[in-house]
């Protein structure tokens, strides 16, 4: 699925794409999907633009998940949900 594409599933389901993070990886990261320089990227954005959801257009494992939210301090999905 492409950015376009999933920002356009959040605009039908009457949200709003505030940011895009895009990260080239070989693979993920086993505890939180992203690497650590995104994800401080990321906490910044969702803190100070009071985000109410991440998505992740990937498949996150339960422990990414969590820890995702943990560190966002925000509800996180994935693209399955």
């Amino acid at each position: 699925m492409s950015v376009n594409e999933l920002s356009e599933l959040v605009k039908t389901a009457g949200g709003e794409t505030y940011a895009v993070l895009i990260q080239k990886r070989q693979k993920p990261d086993n505890v939180t999907y992203i690497g650590s320089g995104k994800l401080n990227e990321a906490r910044e954005i969702c803190e100070n633009a009071e985000i109410d959801v991440v998505i992740c257009d990937g498949e996150l494992t339960p422990t990414q998940g969590r820890s995702l939210e943990k560190i966002l301090k925000t509800r996180v999905i994935d693209r399955t949900v």
